[in-house]
């Protein structure tokens, strides 16, 4: 073995001891709490409450037939097909990659 080689090896090992260390000897730090449980029954009630607003609402299906709809043109125009680049597209040009 090369000096090189041993010191990149004790490197790696010195870097896994490390957060070998880090993972299972220190204690876990403070965790943040997302979810307040003594505001939960509020904020489920606001969802319902939202949710109760949102069954009233009704979409009058006669504008789908009317006459304003139906009579609308479409004024589109078809897209044509055209070559598209090269097949590797990082080949140089002039490489036989077009």
């Amino acid at each position: 073995m090369t000096t090189k080689t041993l010191i990149i090896i004790i490197l790696i090992l010195g870097v896994l001891g490390f957060f070998g260390y880090i993972m299972f000897f220190q204690s876990p730090e403070k965790t943040i709490e997302f979810i307040d449980t003594s505001n939960s029954e509020i904020i489920g009630g606001d969802i319902l409450a939202l949710i109760e607003k949102l069954k009233i609402i009704s979409i009058d299906q006669s504008i789908f037939s009317s006459a304003l709809l139906i009579n609308l043109k479409d004024y589109s125009i078809p897209v044509s097909l055209e070559a598209v680049g090269k097949l590797n597209p990082f080949a140089l040009f002039g490489d036989g990659g077009l």
